[in-house]
This record gives structure tokens, C-alpha cells and sequence, in this order.
């Protein structure tokens, strides 16, 4: 994923054999128009593999950058990284891979401030985080004026509030939580003041800490909040209740798709079709609204002087948005309906107050389905497994929570036959899901995911896959010294080079002479000059004439 009009960078795995010392140019080209993006130059040596990293700024895509096989409502830019073709090089093709990139809306940059790590927080930050369209950094007070930092903003990190313009410029949108003001300085205050003024969305939540117990009475904060917050001496309203909408509220975008949760000014009971929301464990009183405010949200029975208990309220500050919601115990909502995914009325709730507090449509509006597919190499030999990655976005901007994906091997260009059955990808979560490929033949294919949720197809990509016996382009004929040395050291043995051959072999033939052991000497017997034997043969002599004599032979 990469974000319109912010730098993003692509890391592309080269790898070279046979070229040392030789400048190996790698593109970034895009495949639509064959313009390149980007240009990096590797330093090769004989064998090497090496990383390139391209820093490339996606602007707003026409129609004809879209990938003919993904969704026509759907950003995705098609992208190709090449390398070479070096001189001399026999096999080109597989110098090339092709690449998808889903294209989002610049992210809302949100800070969240709190006094302590709450229920609230803990929620909240968790919904945030998993937010596609939301950089979330969270500021948590330990003690004293020092702050725990959580996330990041652009990969910057920052350990106390902001205090200069520039600080708050890295911000869109401020949530205020259970922060006493006497952690923020006058001139934070007023500078928070001009980041509203300038088009920036503040929100003050409920609590111990906050509105007119906090200290905020008075105070540039309050001055841009909706309502008039009240003293140190402002109650709290501890009745457990649901938010009942008021007029405004239940067409405003804020509660789009979920003012069916919600009582109405005309009494109405929430649709019987719906869960039923838990109840808030209370909220702050504030003095009343104040009347440039629209308020979206009350208290279904607690009062004072200036009606029922405001509980949301919204309002237009110079260029920039504010609102004032003083429950703190939405995280009621959060895991009893986790099953409705994006739909459950805690996420549409704070996903679309803090598009609403940003300045942009809601994710609903402006969302588009997208399926892009992602392989490490668009060529592969057969046997090899291929690993497949694919991306799921639903047209709520939003990770689908029961979408299956199969892919697909397809022969030709794609409009061939499919080549053996689909395999299905396991999730991995947060829109991610992957597996593996073994091709069985040579050729060229197409690899094609196609993504659907409760029977609706979601939608579909595909990317070239080029299936080869075996390339010898990267064989290595030449001696790996270094391979033999760590051989010659694991077995005990000894590495020498075509110089050393000589005394390598009087080596190996005084190794074996060791191991034969000692070899026997030789004893010489003179047999014609042995006494014993000369007595043997005589007494056989004379025995055989004695028995002659006797037997009177011849």
C-alpha cells in the first residue's frame, strides 16, 4: 500500500551472477505509460545479491493506471521493476517482475493525549491502530509531566505534548482525554486554539480530569469547544445510560448507519432488529451548549437548568472542526458487538466522528473494494512452491472479517483454461492473506486471486507467472573457495588451491601411510643351509632303502 502524494518507498531483491564490478541499472517503470519512476544503480560483483531502494511519490492516478483486472472503482497502480539487460546476458526475461500497489487517501494523522491508560484509551488506540485510512500516536501520562509515547507519525515519535506550530502541524485531528489542563501550558493552549482555527478537528472526552473539573473554564480550549464546560465544581452525572440523538444527530454523518442503536426525541424505542447497546457508566455535566453548536447527543433523563444533559455536540471553529463528547465508557460497545466488524456501531462511531473532526467523507463514501496480488518473482521453476500474499480491502476501507481467496493458475494471457484446482489462502489477518503455489509445468500463466465474502465476489487481480524447467542464467561453474573452506573445516579436512597440488597429494598419500599402521618386516631362511631340515630328508632316505630292503622291491 502506498499513500497518494506522500513519498513511499519500494525495496526491489537483485541478484547478479557473472558481472564483477559491473554498474547494474534498476527501473521503476510505470506499465501503463512505460515511463520510468525511479533509477538506482547497483555496484555488482561476480556473485551478488543486493537490495534496491526506490523513494517514489505516487500522485493522483488517472483511470488507465488502474489494472484492467482489478475493480473499476478500485486505486490500484501497476507497477514494473527491471533490471539490466546487461551486455552479453543470454536469458532477459526474467530480468523484470511486476508489482500492484494499492493507492489510499492520505492518512488522518491523530494524536491521542490521556491522563492515564484506561479503559477508553485502551480501546480506543486498539480501533485506531487497526484504522487503514488513521496514523495513530498515543501521549499517556506516567507522572508528573512525562509522557509514555505509543505510535508514530511519518515513523516520527514524540515523548511530550506538542508546543510549537510545527508540532501540531504533524497532527490532524487532537482527542483530549482525562487530562487535567494544568498539564498544558497557556501557550500550548493557544497554539491548540490556532491548530483548530487552521483546519484542525479537537475533541474533548469525559472524565474525572476533563471540561469544567479539569480546570478547562476560562481557557482557550473552552473556546473552542461547543460548550460551555462549567467550574471545578460541575457534577458527575453517574446514571448508566445510552445516548438518546436529537434531531441533528440522527441525519448528521456522524451517526450515519447507526441512529437505528439510539432512542429519538420523539421517545422511539432502537430498531428490535439491532443489538441492543450496553449502557455508558455516566458522563460529565457541562453548563450547556454553546449556540454556534449542533448537538447530536443527550442524556435520556438527567437535566439541568439548561435542558437534558448534552452528551455530543459538534461545532465549526474557523477553518477546523471541534466537538465535546463527555461519556468515557464507549469501550461498553466495543467487544460485546466485535462480531459486526466494521459495521458494529462502535467502529462507525468513532470512524466517522474522526473523519467528521478531520474534514473528509467517511470511509463509506469514499472507500472502493480492492483485491491486489503479490508475488515475490513473476518467475518460478517447476517443483519450486511460489509464495502467494494477497490484499483485501472491502468497500468500506476495511479488512472483510469472513472473505474467502482462491487463486488461480490460468494458461496464456488469461483467457485460457484454468491449470488444476484453486487453492484457497489462509488469513493472516488485518486484510492479509497467504499461501503457496507448486506449479507442476513450464510455461507461461497467469496467477489469478479472486476474493468474495457471503457469496459476493469483493473482486479480483492477476499477475504474469512464468513457470521454466530450470535456468541455468544462474548456475555457478566457477570454484566457490569460500563454500570449500567452510567444508574442508566442518569435516577436518584441508582447502588448498591448484598451486598447493603437489604437496596436497604427499599429504593425502603420508595421511594413508599413518592410518595403514606399521608394515611388516621381511625374514630371510636359507632352507639349503638348515640342519633340522638336512636330518629330516636323510632319515627319509634311509627309511625308504630300509623298506625297500625289506619288501624286496626294485
Amino acid at each position: 500500500e502506498a499513500v497518494t502524494n506522500n513519498v513511499a518507498t519500494v525495496k526491489a531483491g537483485v541478484k547478479v551472477s557473472g558481472y564483477p564490478q559491473t554498474p547494474v541499472p534498476v527501473r521503476l517503470i510505470d506499465e501503463q505509460s512505460g515511463q520510468p519512476l525511479a533509477e538506482q544503480v547497483l555496484a555488482a560483483d561476480n556473485v551478488f545479491s543486493g537490495m534496491a531502494a526506490f523513494r517514489w511519490t505516487p500522485r493522483d492516478a488517472s483511470a488507465a493506471s488502474v489494472p484492467a483486472t482489478a475493480p473499476a472503482n478500485a486505486n490500484v497502480r501497476k507497477i514494473r521493476v527491471q533490471a539490466g539487460p546487461m551486455q552479453g546476458e543470454t536469458i532477459a526475461d526474467d530480468n523484470e517482475t511486476e508489482v500492484h500497489i494499492l493507492m489510499a487517501s492520505p492518512r488522518i494523522r491523530v494524536l491521542y493525549i490521556e491522563g492515564s491508560i484506561r479503559p477508553e484509551y485502551r480501546s480506543l488506540k486498539r480501533f485506531l491502530e487497526t484504522d487503514p485510512n488513521v496514523e495513530f500516536m498515543g501521549l499517556v501520562r506516567v507522572s508528573g509531566n512525562q509522557f509514555w509515547a505509543q505510535g508514530s507519525i511519518g515513523g516520527k515519535k514524540r515523548d511530550a505534548l506538542p508546543t510549537s506550530d510545527d508540532d501540531f502541524k504533524l497532527f490532524d485531528v487532537i482527542i483530549l482525554g482525562d487530562v487535567d489542563r494544568s498539564f498544558l501550558t497557556p501557550a500550548q493552549m493557544a497554539r491548540m486554539k490556532k491548530f483548530v482555527n487552521d483546519g484542525g478537528g479537537l475533541i474533548m472526552l469525559g472524565g474525572h480530569n476533563s471540561f469544567g473539573p479539569g480546570g478547562y473554564a476560562d481557557t482557550d480550549i473552552e473556546q473552542v469547544l461547543p460548550v460551555i464546560v462549567g467550574g471545578k465544581s460541575q457534577p458527575q452525572e453517574s446514571v448508566p445510560f445510552v445516548p438518546q440523538l436529537t434531531a441533528a444527530g440522527q441525519i448528521n454523518p456522524v451517526m450515519e448507519g447507526i441512529a437505528g442503536y439510539f432512542t429519538t426525541p420523539d421517545s422511539a424505542k432502537p430498531d428490535e432488529k439491532l443489538s441492543k447497546l450496553p449502557d455508558l457508566f455516566g458522563c460529565v455535566s457541562v453548563v450547556n451548549a454553546k449556540p454556534a453548536a449542533t448537538v447530536l447527543a443527550v442524556h435520556p433523563s438527567a437535566k439541568n437548568a439548561a435542558g437534558p444533559l448534552v452528551v455530543l455536540a459538534t461545532q465549526q471553529f474557523g477553518t477546523g472542526r471541534t466537538a465535546a463528547f463527555t461519556a468515557d465508557t464507549t469501550w461498553q460497545w466495543d467487544l460485546p458487538m466485535k462480531a459486526l466488524g466494521s459495521d458494529s456501531p462502535y467502529n462507525r462511531f468513532w470512524g466517522q466522528l474522526i473523519r467528521w473532526l478531520a474534514g473528509v467523507e467517511t470511509k463509506s463514501r469514499s472507500a472502493a473494494p480492492a483485491v491486489v496480488l503479490r508475488l515475490a518473482s513473476c518467475h518460478a521453476q517447476v517443483g519450486d512452491p511460489v509464495k502467494v500474499v494477497v490484499r483485501v480491502q472491502d468497500a468500506k476501507g476495511q479488512a472483510p472479517q469472513s472473505a474467502q481467496v482462491n487463486v488461480t493458475l490460468v494458461a496464456g494471457d488469461g483467457a485460457g483454461a484454468p491449470q488444476g484446482d484453486s487453492i484457497a489462502l489462509a488469513s493472516s489477518g488485518k486484510g492479509l492473506y497467504e499461501g503457496s503455489l507448486l506449479p507442476k509445468k513450464e510455461g507461461k500463466f497467469r496467477l489469478r486471486a479472486v476474493a468474495t465474502d457471503g457469496g459476493k465476489t469483493i473482486g479480483q487481480d492477476d499477475l504474469p507467472l512464468t513457470i521454466t524447467t530450470h535456468s541455468a542464467e544462474m548456475d555457478r561453474l566457477a570454484r566457490n573457495d569460500a563454500v570449500l573452506q567452510i567444508i574442508a573445516d566442518k569435516s577436518g579436512g584441508k582447502m588448498a588451491g591448484l598451486q598447493a597440488l603437489p604437496d596436497l597429494v604427499s599429504t593425502i598419500i603420508d595421511r594413508q601411510k599413518l592410518r595403514a599402521g606399521p608394515q611388516p618386516q621381511a625374514r630371510v631362511v636359507r632352507l639349503y643351509n638348515f640342519t633340522t631340515l638336512f636330518i629330516v630328508f636323510a632319515a627319509l632316505l634311509t627309511a625308504e632303502w630300509i623298506l625297500r630292503r625289506r619288501w624286496q622291491l626294485q
